[in-house]
C-alpha cells in the first residue's frame, strides 16, 4: 500500500475476487459491473440488460461454485427506491440473467402483516452474500434481510422491525453487510450492532452486548432526588438508535424512541429555577417530542411539519422550564407553553443554540455561515455577530458545533468551530460578541465539536481525538484523555452543574465531568485539578492516550506498545524526567 496505480476512474461501490482464481476480479460502479482478467490490471465492462437504471449495486461470489456471481441491484429514487435486480451469473461475470425483480415484494424494503411497506434506502443499505456451502442460498439485506433456497427466483422476508411480521425475528434496520464464514455460519453488521445465525437467517442471535460502541449525538443527566448521587436518569441521542435512558449505575440501556435520536433536555433542578423535574424533550429525526407519561406527545413546531428540517437542537430557558427552543435551517423557534404553540424567530439554529444562566432574555444561535445573538425582549431584530467573528478568524464555510456561556458572566460567551482551518477552532467574547479573541493556541488541527466552561474559568473542549483543558489565564491546552480512547467527544457536562440562580444542596465528594462520544458510549472522570504532584514514579502498560504532569520529576518504567497508545510527560517547571530500564 506504500505506492498506488490508478486503474479506472469512476465511483465504486464494491469489489471481489474469484474463489481460488486472484486474477479474476469483479468490480461496481453506480450502474454498471466491471470484469478484470489479470489481477485488476486492465477492466472490461460487461453489458448486462436493464442493469444500467441502477444507482447502486453489490456483489457476492461463492467457493459453492467459484463461477457463481451475484449482483443485488436497485435505484435510490425516493424514500421507498426501486429493485432492478437480482442478477446471476454462473460463467465468471461473462452473462447474467435477472432472477428477481418484483418490486411489490421489494427486497430492499421491510413489510408489517398488514402488507405496509416500510420503505427503503438503497444507496445505504445495500449488501448481498452467498452460502459457502450451498451456491442456491442467497440472503441479501436493505431495511430488512431476505433469503432464496432456489438461487433467487423466490424470496422469505427473514427479519423485522416495528409492526409484528409473521414468522419474522426483530433485528435492527438498515443492514450494511453480511458476510458467511466458511463453515456455514452467517454475520450481519447494521446500524443497530451485530448478529449471527446458523440457519441462513431463519433465527438470530445478537452478538454486541458489552461492546461500547453507541454514537451519541448529545446526551442530558438528570438527578431526581437533588441529593447530588449517581442516582438518575441518562438521556442520550443516538445515531439511527434513538433516544435512549439509562439508570445509573447499571450499563443497561432502554430504548425510549426509534429512529435517529439526536438533542435531549431534561429540566432538572440544578437547571432550571422553578423546576419540577418532570419535562423530558427530544428531538428525533425532524420531529420535537415530549415526555407526557404514560405517553410521547409530538410537539413539532408546525412550520417544521411540512419542511421536515432534520435534527433540531433544543435549549430550554433558565428560569421557566416551560420555555424551550429548537433551532433548525429555516428558523429558532421559540414556545412559552412547553411545545404546544411556537413563534417562528427568523435566524438559523441548525448548528447550535444556547441560552445564558444568568439572563433568560439572550438567546445565542449559529446556522449555515450566521452567528447571531437574540435578545428575547426584541426578537424580531436577532443581532448578526457573524462579521464580528470573521474578523477574529472564523471561517463562514466552517461549522460553529458548540456555543457556552459563563454562568456567572452573560457577556462572556465561547464558542466550538470543526473543519481542518489550523487556527480557527475556539473563540471567545468578553463584551457579548462585539469583537471576539481567537482561543485556538497550541490545539491540533483537528474538529473541535463540544465546550464547556467550568466555575473557575476554565474551558473544557471535545474534538475529535478525545478532550483538551484550559486553565484560567494560561494560553495553552492540555490533553485531559487519561485513559480515553481517541474518540470524538460530542457534548460535556460538568456534575454538579455549575448555576448561579440555583446551586445544588448537595455536590458529589469529587465534581465531574461527564462526555459523549461518536462511538464509544459515554464516559466520566474527575474534574481537572491543579494540583500538581511533586514527583510520578511510572509503571506498567498505559492504554490510549495518557498526559502525565509533575512539579519536579517524573521516572517510568513504562512499556508503551498497545496500539494507539501514546505517552505525554510534562515537568512544569520541573528538573527532570528519566526514562529508566525496563522503559519501551
Amino acid at each position: 500500500g506504500e505506492s498506488w496505480v490508478q486503474k479506472i476512474v469512476g465511483d465504486f461501490w464494491d469489489i471481489k475476487f474469484k474463489p481460488g482464481d486472484h486474477n479474476t476480479m469483479y468490480a461496481t460502479s453506480d450502474n454498471a459491473f466491471w470484469r478484470s482478467t489479470n489481477n485488476g490490471d486492465t477492466w472490461a465492462q460487461i453489458s448486462i440488460p436493464g442493469i444500467s437504471n441502477s444507482s447502486r449495486i453489490s456483489i457476492a461470489v461463492t467457493p459453492a461454485n467459484s463461477n457463481r456471481v451475484a449482483l443485488l441491484a436497485g435505484k435510490h429514487v425516493d424514500a421507498a427506491g426501486d429493485l432492478i435486480g437480482v442478477f446471476v451469473s454462473d460463467n465468471s461475470g461473462l452473462n447474467f440473467t435477472n432472477r428477481y425483480n418484483d418490486n411489490n415484494s421489494n427486497l430492499f424494503n421491510c413489510y408489517n402483516l398488514q402488507g405496509d411497506n416500510l420503505s427503503s434506502q438503497i444507496n445505504y443499505n445495500n449488501t448481498i452474500t452467498i452460502s459457502p456451502i450451498n451456491q442456491d442460498v442467497i440472503v441479501v439485506g436493505g431495511l430488512c434481510v431476505w433469503s432464496s433456497n432456489n438461487g433467487g427466483f423466490d424470496w422469505n422476508q427473514e427479519t423485522e422491525y416495528g409492526s409484528s411480521y409473521l414468522g419474522g425475528d426483530f433485528i435492527h434496520p438498515d443492514q450494511h453487510h453480511l458476510i458467511y464464514h466458511p463453515n456455514g455460519t452467517l454475520y450481519l453488521g447494521n446500524d443497530g450492532g451485530i448478529y449471527k445465525s446458523t440457519d441462513d437467517g431463519d433465527d438470530w442471535d445478537f452478538l454486541s452486548n458489552g461492546l461500547s460502541i453507541t454514537q451519541f449525538y448529545h446526551f442530558e443527566r438528570e438527578n431526581d432526588d437533588e441529593t447530588g448521587s449517581h442516582e438518575g436518569y441518562i438521556w442520550g441521542g443516538t445515531q439511527d438508535n434513538g433516544i435512549l435512558q439509562q439508570i445509573w449505575p447499571t450499563n443497561e440501556y432502554s430504548q425510549y424512541r426509534a429512529g435517529d435520536g439526536y438533542d435531549v433536555m431534561t429540566d432538572r433542578g440544578t437547571l432550571v429555577q422553578n423546576g419540577e423535574q418532570n419535562n423530558i424533550y427530544f428531538t428525533v429525526n425532524e420531529k420535537i417530542y415530549e415526555d407526557c407519561f404514560p405517553d410521547v406527545c409530538n410537539i413539532t413546531p408546525p412550520t417544521n411539519v411540512t419542511k421536515k428540517e432534520f435534527f433540531g437542537n433544543l435549549a430550554m430557558s433558565p428560569t421557566d422550564e416551560e420555555v424551550i427552543y429548537a433551532g433548525y435551517e429555516s428558523f429558532v423557534y421559540r414556545s412559552v407553553d412547553g411545545g404546544e404553540e411556537w413563534i417562528d424567530i427568523n435566524v438559523r439554529g441548525n448548528w447550535c443554540i444556547s441560552t445564558c444562566q444568568s439572563n433568560a432574555d439572550i438567546l445565542y444561535a449559529a446556522g449555515t455561515a450566521q452567528m447571531t445573538k437574540i435578545v428575547l425582549s426584541d426578537y424580531t431584530n436577532p443581532i448578526n455577530l457573524t462579521a464580528n467573528l470573521v474578523a477574529a478568524g472564523w471561517v463562514t464555510t466552517l461549522k460553529i458545533t458548540d456555543i457556552d456561556v459563563n454562568t456567572l458572566n452573560e457577556s462572556e460567551a465561547y464558542v466550538s468551530v470543526a473543519g481542518s482551518k489550523a487556527d480557527a477552532k475556539v473563540f471567545r467574547t468578553l463584551n457579548d460578541g462585539t469583537t471576539w479573541e481567537n482561543w485556538t493556541f497550541n490545539l491540533p488541527n483537528i474538529p473541535i465539536f463540544s465546550i464547556k466552561v467550568d466555575g473557575g474559568g476554565g474551558v473544557y473542549i471535545g474534538t475529535s481525538i478525545g478532550v483538551y483543558y484550559k486553565q484560567n489565564n494560561i494560553d495553552y491546552w492540555e490533553p485531559f484523555s487519561n485513559g480515553l480512547p481517541p474518540t470524538p467527544v460530542t457534548e460535556i457536562e460538568l456534575w454538579p452543574v455549575p448555576n448561579p440562580l440555583n446551586p445544588p444542596e448537595h455536590s458529589p465528594l469529587t465534581p465531574e465531568v461527564w462526555i459523549s462520544t461518536f462511538g464509544r458510549g459515554i464516559w466520566f472522570t474527575q474534574q481537572y485539578s491543579t494540583d500538581c504532584p511533586t514527583t510520578l514514579t511510572l509503571s506498567g502498560v498505559p492504554i490510549g492516550h495518557q498526559y502525565k504532569v509533575a512539579t519536579s520529576s517524573i521516572v517510568s518504567t513504562q512499556n508503551v506498545k498497545e496500539p494507539g497508545a501514546n505517552m505525554i510527560y510534562n515537568i512544569n517547571p520541573g528538573s527532570q524526567i528519566r526514562l529508566t530500564p525496563g522503559f519501551k
